[in-house]
């Protein structure tokens, strides 16, 4: 399987499926790209409905930094500061600073859970990264520009912390912070591409079988989202996690292309 496109036919409905990193800033020019040369009935993005409010401030040129005292607005999931880890003011965590070059990669991580500027910093290897989730920006851009209906299709924040509390409660919260703390120590050297490393990053950080059932949880909702979608819609480009591909379009069925 391709690990960044799919495309599947769901009944008569094609959907182009574009795995991406939030954050990864080479990403928003493949999703310009794709969609100056389609025109979809529809784009689905692969982050909860409580999400859209920020992106379209960001698309709109705003600075992440204008969301984060904004209580009704949030980054998008997985980018900024999520689960209350850092606050923006503060500076990164020891563990991070030193796998940091220098004190400006430190400062545009600020913000960011460990993790995630870990990641984020990692992704340098195959270009430039940042707070902006330029996926996900570039198709908000195109669907203002070109009347595009856009809609949401993973988990919302209620559902998803109802399956978080499901599946992990206190003591798979404190195997989260571990699983956290194993990636952090992580480089991946032998990681062929940015979507590569994101991938084998996500396996080591979803590795105890309960972080595992949310990310599960999350590709049964995007695909079923997308199953619905499909039968009102003609054709369907669906940006979603790269780390989430393949369960989607294995969750999908038997329409897939290689």
């Amino acid at each position: 399987m391709d690990l960044t496109e799919q495309l599947v036919n769901v009944g008569a409905c094609s959907i182009h499926l574009v795995g991406t990193i939030p954050g990864f800033t080479p990403d928003g020019a493949r999703v310009t790209a794709t969609l100056a040369t389609s025109q979809p009935s529809l784009i689905a993005l692969g982050i909860p409905a409580d999400d859209l409010p920020g992106l379209a401030i960001l698309a709109a040129g705003e600075s992440p930094e204008s969301l984060i005292d904004a209580s009704e607005k949030r980054l998008p999931r997985g980018v900024g500061p999520q689960g209350g880890e850092l606050p923006a003011s503060s500076p990164l965590h020891p563990t991070v600073r030193e796998a940091l070059p220098d004190d400006g990669d430190a400062g545009r991580f600020a913000g960011l859970d460990l993790a995630t500027a870990h990641l984020l910093h990692l992704l340098t290897r195959f270009g430039p990264t940042g707070p902006v989730p330029s996926d996900l920006v570039a198709a908000q851009r195109a669907a203002t520009a070109s009347s595009i209906p856009m809609v949401a299709i993973d988990l919302d924040d209620a559902a998803h912390t109802e399956r978080v509390t499901k599946e992990l409660g206190m003591l798979g919260l404190l195997g989260r912070s571990r699983a956290d703390r194993a990636v952090l120590k992580q480089t991946f050297p032998d990681a062929a591409t940015a979507h590569d490393l994101a991938i084998r990053f996500d396996a080591v950080r979803c590795r105890a079988k309960g972080l595992r059932r949310v990310e599960e949880a999350r590709e049964a909702e995007m695909a079923a989202r997308l199953t619905e979608l499909a039968a009102r819609n003609a054709s369907i480009l669906a940006v979603v996690p790269v780390v989430r591909l393949a369960g989607i379009v294995r969750r999908l069925g038997a329409g897939a292309q290689p």
